[in-house]
């Protein structure tokens, strides 16, 4: 990224993490990644370049301990904006979701108009059997909405539904934002969107759904395979994220959820998931350093 300088690189048993944690609490910008079988931190801000050299090699000589703060500072309204910018992909989905959820909860009374037009299936579809590519093809050729393909994702029915799935795609969105840039995420959230609700409707093509829960199962698969291609280190994705997210998919996908009247869109998981892997087997550019 622009602005950003390398200030040092150590071995990658070098546990950088209470380091790390340290220049957090004190306003530093930073990132850790694995280049050339080293450990590499860059500052966003050059001119914290010599402080951190100072600071680090006091820590490695065993100069200073660090005293590390239960509870970092707040950002500020400034800081704020500032990631809005670092991460336009991450922070415009998040927004239309947000936008959006007033209208899909019901909340407006002219709201179901636009609810609509946000939906898959367009008002007065005629009826498609499960798994007919040809009529979902020709109902969207005699009628081509085709923003219809992506928005439902945009939709959420409960606070929990919204939160959980926006804590999953910044937590891994803007991580393939920053590294790979913000293209890669824009293709990212396009395809599996596409294919998630493409997979959902199919399968079950008379159930309303929405979420973006689809594209979730997406980009962890995404940043899953990309963290083992180019390194864990420099993705920084805890390792459990994947097998824990799988075991949902899993275990919701054979209904137990069914009975206490939570219908999960499990096909759009499954379309999210592989959709995910796939693009990340034929297109993951390499990460930007600096």
């Amino acid at each position: 990224m622009i602005g950003t300088m390398h200030v040092l690189d150590t071995d990658l048993d070098q546990d950088l993490a209470p380091f790390s944690a340290f220049l957090w609490q004190q306003g530093v910008a930073h990132r850790i990644f694995e280049d050339g079988g080293r450990q590499v931190l860059s500052v966003d801000n050059p001119a914290n370049a010599d402080e951190v050299k100072r600071a680090f090699d006091d820590w490695r000589a065993g100069r200073f301990g660090l005293e590390l703060t239960p509870t970092a500072r707040k950002p500020s309204r400034w800081n704020l904006a500032q990631l809005m910018l670092a991460y336009p992909i991450v922070s415009s989905v998040v927004l239309a979701c947000c936008l959006l959820f007033p209208i899909s909860m019901g909340w407006l009374a002219s709201g179901s108009g636009a609810m609509q037009q946000l939906l898959f299936w367009p008002q007065q579809a005629p009826a498609v059997a499960p798994g007919d590519i040809g009529g979902l093809v020709s109902i969207f050729a005699a009628q081509p909405e085709f923003w219809r393909l992506l928005t439902p994702a945009l939709l959420h029915f409960s606070i929990m539904h919204i939160a959980f799935n926006l804590a999953i795609f910044v937590f891994v969105g803007r991580r393939i934002e920053y590294l790979l840039g913000h293209g890669s995420l824009v293709v990212v959230v396009v395809v599996t969107a596409l294919l998630s609700n493409v997979a959902q409707a199919l399968w079950h093509p008379d159930s309303t759904f929405g979420g973006l829960s689809g594209v979730c199962y997406g980009v962890v698969a995404y940043g899953w395979l990309a963290a083992r291609r180019q390194g864990l280190a420099l993705w920084q994705l805890p390792p459990g994220l994947m097998p824990a997210l799988l075991i949902m998919l899993l275990l919701f996908s054979t209904g137990i959820t069914e009975p206490l009247g939570l219908f999960v869109a499990n096909a759009a998981h499954w379309g999210g998931l592989v959709s995910g892997l796939l693009l990340a087997s034929v297109y993951l550019p390499g990460p930007r350093h600096g």
